[in-house]
């Protein structure tokens, strides 16, 4: 990284790009934020409302971050382990892997735990896709499930 530079687009880009490349660095600057104002070192605490599911695993993965996600909704909670960046093993009332991750990326409010202390809690690993996978599955389903609830069947 040269002085202050985190990262650069090339011309001619794409707005999308642009977007992109600004999301990633203002969600390091929120992660950063909210690791000041922990109570405990190494542990980030938060709400879903502030910062989604889908914005903490990218920023996760980005980061290469070791650490356990725990997330609460309604009551139900779901954990996630991630190696380097890797979402490798998640648990979510009954379910495990991917559809865990799946259950708990639809979530839009409730609390978010990062634990970097924790890095090592699980050794199983119970997901089939890295993290890009995961989040694109998930935005696919969530698509799906949008589209299904917009159309409405006519006899």
């Amino acid at each position: 990284m040269v002085d202050g530079v985190e990262d650069f687009i090339t011309k001619p880009f794409m707005v999308k790009d642009l977007v992109r490349v600004t999301k990633k660095v203002i969600d390091r600057l929120h992660l950063e934020k909210l690791q000041k104002q922990a109570s405990r070192p190494g542990v980030i605490q938060g709400r879903l409302e502030e910062m989604s599911m889908i914005d903490l695993l990218q920023s996760l993965e980005m980061g290469q971050k070791s650490c356990r996600l725990i997330v609460q909704n309604n009551g139900e909670r779901g954990e996630l382990y991630f190696a380097s960046g890797q979402c490798r093993d998640a648990k979510s009332g009954g379910v495990e892997g991917d559809e865990a991750v799946y259950k708990v990326i639809m979530w839009t409010a409730g609390e978010f735990e990062i634990d970097f202390n924790a890095a090592n809690g699980s050794s199983k690993t119970t997901t089939t896709r890295n993290t890009t996978g995961l989040l694109m599955e998930a935005m696919r389903l969530m698509d799906e499930a949008s589209h299904n609830a917009d159309t409405v069947e006519t006899p």
